[in-house]
């Protein structure tokens, strides 16, 4: 027992030993070891910002028209030079210059009114109005009778075509009606049969109106029977020569329909014309009758305000037509590079689509996003540069900092904000779409008292810098400003140049 408690004495003596010589030899070494310590200094002190960005031309037009149209002209292509104002498609602008000019007609027209009536009316001007009267009561006179000339035609014909064209397709077509041959659609049998029994009471009650000089129910007439036709050239089409009827019988009376359609057909066209032609008589009539009453009533203080608002919604008219003409020209907006034509001689455009493009000559931007760590560091007038990916870090461009959105924009959750930079000088190598890689200038401050970061121990939200003090290393609060580019931070308070202090603290 005595010998086991001798040699566990042995062993922690042992041990003992080689901690003390450990500690003794790490000491030494570390009492012996260079200690790396720096300078504070006076330097300038810069800040810098490193995005990536795309070029943009400064201004984009892209381009379409608010209505459709057929192309008529397509003048320039991509790739041409522009100048503001240059036709880039033209659309088929007949129609709206038709009606800019019947627009500028009326304007002056009510403008010519307008200065009649403030001149007031003279008796050969009555003298007129009063021949105009009369030589519009005759036209409307002539207008009525050929009117009712085409009346009693349109009757003639509609009576020919339907009692003796084709009533031989019908049992009792007088009376009760009903086809001699049966088809399929029992809904289109129906209103053959129904209407031709209509047309027999309308024949009935047209004929009383012509023989009394008047027929009002001329066009309604013409308009059933030519459904009424076309309703049994549908029913003879859908026939076969396994049905009851003959072919040659068949054959005979789609012959017969084709010619009773055609007369119908004629007859409601002279008609039309016959009644427009009675109707600008009319109209033509009514005014020379309101022209005389106004110039023998002479033209109050009223009459006068109304025509002036005449002619104001004339001249509203007109500039609404020259609006419309006008919306069928797409011409550039600034001057600039065609990037975009898609329209094509004869093919219809159709509105709110884009077809063409312009961009500026020449000038570009870039637009970058900064994150928010960074945004403090810049300020609208910063100067950089850009080098672009096709053409290596070797090509450098100055840019200058123009706009910094006030709003963020959230770009894979991070807060960011939108930067636009302009290239200072113009250069051909400059293209839309390029990736711009960026250095921008920050915050400076010139002769300022700056250490390395590296040198700085933070705790507690304060900073501390070990400072040598009469041969021992001791620790100093500091207050620091603007952090800089390679590592520098500069010195507001704590330290004086010439101190020095300990560069890596932690080591």
């Amino acid at each position: 027992m005595i010998s086991l408690i001798k040699s566990n004495k042995v062993i922690a003596g042992v041990i003992g030993l080689v901690v003390i010589v450990l500690i003794t030899y790490f000491g030494f070494i570390r009492n012996n070891s260079k200690v790396e310590t720096i300078f504070a200094t006076k330097a300038t002190i810069k800040q810098s910002v490193n995005l990536t960005g795309k070029v943009k031309p400064v201004t984009e037009a892209q381009l379409a028209f608010n209505q459709s149209g057929r192309v008529v002209a397509v003048p320039v292509q991509v790739s041409d030079k522009v100048r503001k104002g240059d036709l880039l498609i033209q659309l088929d602008s007949a129609e709206a210059g038709a009606n800019l000019g019947q627009a500028q007609g009326s304007l002056v027209a009510t403008q010519a009114k307008l200065a009649e009536m403030k001149k007031g009316t003279r008796s050969e001007e009555l003298a007129t109005a009063m021949d105009k009267l009369t030589n519009a009561e005759r036209d409307q006179s002539t207008a009525r009778d050929s009117l009712l000339s085409a009346c009693r035609g349109a009757y003639s014909k509609a009576d020919d075509a339907v009692r003796n064209k084709v009533d031989q397709l019908f049992y009792s077509p007088r009376t009760y009606p009903y086809l001699t041959f049966n088809i399929d659609d029992s809904n289109l049998n129906a209103k053959i049969v129904a209407n031709r029994s209509l047309i027999e009471a309308n024949f009935i009650t047209w004929e009383k109106q012509l023989n009394q000089g008047v027929s009002t129910s001329t066009e309604n007439n013409l308009l059933i029977v030519k459904d009424f036709l076309d309703q049994l050239s549908t029913a003879l089409n859908s026939l076969s020569i396994t049905y009851s009827l003959p072919f040659t019988t068949v054959t005979n009376a789609k012959t017969e329909l084709a010619s009773a359609r055609s007369a119908v057909s004629t007859a409601i066209d002279s008609f039309n014309a016959a009644k427009s032609v009675f109707n600008a008589a009319d109209s033509a009539l009514v005014a020379a009758r309101n022209d005389l009453n106004l110039k023998q009533a002479g033209n109050t203080l009223e009459q006068i305000q109304a025509q002036e608002a005449a002619v104001t919604q004339a001249e509203a008219a007109r500039s609404a037509a020259e609006a419309r003409l006008s919306q069928l020209s797409l011409r550039s907006p600034i001057d600039g590079i065609v990037t975009r034509q898609e329209a094509k001689v004869g093919e219809l455009i159709t509105s709110n689509v884009i077809v063409a493009a312009v961009i500026s000559d020449g000038i570009f931007e870039v637009e970058a996003n900064v994150p928010e760590i960074d945004v403090a560091k810049l300020s609208l007038g910063n100067k950089g540069k850009a080098t672009l990916d096709a053409y290596g870090d070797s090509l450098e461009f100055p840019v200058t900092l123009i706009r910094i959105d006030p709003a963020e924009t959230i770009l894979e959750g991070i807060p960011t904000y939108k930067i636009v930079l302009t290239f200072d000088q113009s250069s051909d190598k400059i293209r839309s779409g390029l990736t711009a890689n960026l250095t921008i200038d920050g915050l400076s401050k010139a002769n300022v008292l700056v250490i390395s970061a590296s040198a700085i121990t933070i705790r507690e939200g304060n900073k501390y810098v070990m400072v040598k003090d009469g041969g021992k290393m001791v620790e100093r609060q500091i207050k620091t400003g603007l952090a800089g580019q390679e590592g520098l931070i500069e010195v507001i308070d704590g330290l004086q140049i010439g101190d020095e202090i300990l560069k890596n603290p932690s080591i």
